[in-house]
Formats: C-alpha cells, structure tokens, sequence
C-alpha cells in the first residue's frame, strides 16, 4: 500500500513539519510526501496527486488551508473513488465527527498527535487507536491515542 503525506503551506517559501515528521515516524518506504501552497490552481494540485496513484492520500489540516484540502479531496474521490481519503491536523482533530457527517469522501480521521497513530494505522489500518472511520454507513470512532510523552522518540525530520 502506497501512501501519500499531503501539506498545503500558507507560502511558496513555507515546509510542512507535520508531513516530515509523520514520514519520518512511520520510516516506510510506502510513504511519500507532497507539499503545495494554497496559491496553487486546486485542479493543479489534484493533478499531481492523482498521477502519483497513492492508495490512500492522508491531508494536513489547518485553518489557513483546509477548505483547500477539502476541494481537492471531493475532487480526488470523485477521480479515483478507490483511493482512500485520511485527514488529520488540528482543524480536523476535535471536530471529527462533524466532519465526516458533513463530508462523505472523508474515509477516516486521525486524531490528536498523529506519529504513533499514523504508523499503527499503517500496520493494522482503521482498528488504530486515534482513528474516527466509516464502516457500513455508520461512523466508529476509537479510543483517543496517549500521548507522546518521550519527544526524543520522534526522530529528526530534516536530512541533514
């Protein structure tokens, strides 16, 4: 299964620390990366997502960019209803519930800090904890996730 970290940055000149971490974390070689910025034509970026035919496209979600990463995930469900859509962040982490009444090509939401929960979804899938998903119309949302309390556990994102 290949999964695509998706960050829509405020600027040109911004980097996404959540998407780094996260694929840092999970240190899979199933885990790619896209950065965009919310100046960009949203067909433009569903372009590049799709031609990299992830089979499942996980979104950063924050206030500045997540009616972007919205647009680009009907969007993207509409092209390839087989790929499976995963948002996550802070504007989507407490309102979950909400967010996937209001939208249905949401398959799932990662709650809270997302490393251990991303990398646990990655070897068990929606049965993590921190995960809010669908299963036969209804909505399942697991137990919250503990916390990280050890931040020397999340290795350094950056190459260098």
């Amino acid at each position: 299964m290949k999964a695509l970290l998706v960050a829509v940055n405020a600027k040109y000149i911004h980097t996404s620390l959540s998407v780094r971490t996260l694929k840092a974390y999970a240190n899979s070689d199933n885990v790619e990366m896209a950065e965009y910025t919310i100046n960009e034509r949203v067909e433009d970026i569903l372009r590049s997502i799709f031609l990299k035919k992830a089979d499942v496209v996980l979104f950063s979600c924050y206030i500045w960019n997540v009616e972007v990463c919205l647009d680009v995930a009907d969007m993207l469900k509409k092209v390839s209803p087989e790929t499976k859509i995963i948002f996550g962040g802070p504007e989507v982490s407490f309102d979950d519930t909400e967010y996937m009444q209001k939208y249905d090509f949401i398959d799932a939401i990662m709650r809270g800090e997302g490393e251990s929960t991303f990398k646990e979804w990655l070897e068990i899938g929606e049965m993590a904890d921190g995960i809010t998903y669908r299963e036969n119309g209804e909505i399942i949302r697991n137990k919250d996730r503990e916390l990280i309390h050890d931040i020397t556990s999340i290795p350094f994102p950056y190459d260098g």
